[in-house]
Order: C-alpha cells, then structure tokens, then sequence
C-alpha cells in the first residue's frame, strides 16, 4: 500500500512540474546555435495544410500593448490589428522540441475551435532555431500539420520577441484585450480550464 501511495505521489508530482513549468529557452539556442479577416483562410484550411508564415515588419513597441506586425501570405499584406481588432488575443510563444509546448496545444486547439471567431484569436510564434530558416520552416510545417494545429503559425524573422520583453522559457503566453492591452503573462503549460478562466476574464 505504502508503495502504491509513493507511486501515486511521484506521478502527480512530475504532472504538476511539467504543468507549471516551462523549457528553457537560452538552453535550446545555446545547444543547437548551427542547428482582410475574410481573405485570411489560415485557419479554416489549416488542419490540411497547415501555413507557417514569416514576420516581415514590426511596429513600435507600446509598454502594456501588444505590438503590431505584418506578413505576406498568397502576394497580400495583412497586419496583426487587422485581423485581432475587437478579439481577445491568445498569443503563444512555443517551440517544436519544447515538452510542456506539446502539452497544451490540444488544448489550444480545442479553445481555437469551440470560441468564437467573432471574439477570440490564437497567433503563435514558433521560436525553433535549429537549421537554416527553410529547415525550421519545414519543421514547424510538419509539426503542425502532424498535431492538426488549427491556428496561426509565424516564424519571429523580424524581431517580434523583444517588444514583449525577457522570455527566456517558453511555453509563454500573453492575454491581450480587444483594445490591445497586454492584461496577462502566463509562462509556463496550463491546461484548457485555466486558459478559459484568463479568456473569460479579458472577455468582459
């Protein structure tokens, strides 16, 4: 008995630790440094074919606001305000190798499919780094289409990562309002329910 109840133990322990806490960004780099809403269709196609698309300009960084950029997809320019006006933003810095990443996206995905589109947006941000940009590309690409990731993808060619400041683990994801203020940081895997509870909240 004393040795099922250890077992028990250890194995809710390990959950919570890969729950609650986030890989190390600096780790990975250091360790593989070779290595119109209406025209967008990402996300309706993307369980097929899913999109991984470059960040090409960025905005001026506003402390407390999420910061605008662009991208290029099919010889049209859309922006991030665009296409997130009136929406909460779930914004999701990730990588491919990163084990607590794995974890949440179902639940992602399951938020991106059952709230609004009205309302709610998921744009990530793939932060692999090992290969030459085509390779990480086709990482991230194949990744995605393997998890059936049904949500923007964009790769951080611009910088995109500073104007929200020191994330140096990741899972790390930032709550923004339908005004664009950044209202959560959130570093580290969650599950759905707790996502909702900081959704709900931005959504009021």
């Amino acid at each position: 008995m004393k040795i099922i109840k250890l077992l028990s133990y250890s194995i809710l322990l390990t959950f919570f630790l890969i729950s609650n806490y986030a890989c190390s960004r600096e780790k990975n780099e250091s360790g593989n440094s070779q290595t119109k809403e209406s025209q967008l269709q990402i996300t309706d196609n993307q369980e097929k074919e899913p999109k991984v698309l470059d960040v090409t300009n960025v905005g001026k960084a506003q402390t407390g606001k999420a910061v605008d950029f662009e991208w290029v997809d099919d010889g049209k320019t859309f922006k991030f305000s665009e296409i997130t006006k009136n929406k909460v933003v779930f914004l999701n810095f990730w990588a491919t190798w990163c084990g607590p990443c794995r974890m949440e996206i179902p639940d992602i995905i399951e938020l991106n499919k059952e709230l609004p589109k009205k309302d709610f947006i998921v744009i990530s941000v793939a932060l692999d780094n090992r290969g030459t940009l085509e390779q990480v590309r086709s990482l991230v690409k194949g990744f995605a289409k393997q998890m059936k990731i049904n949500y923007h993808i964009f790769l951080p060619t611009k910088d995109i990562v500073s104007p929200y400041g020191d994330i140096s683990g990741i899972p790390t994801t930032f709550i923004i309002d339908r005004k664009g203020n950044i209202i959560e940081k959130i570093v580290g895997a969650r599950d759905k329910e707790t996502f909702l509870k900081s959704i709900n909240k931005a959504m009021k």
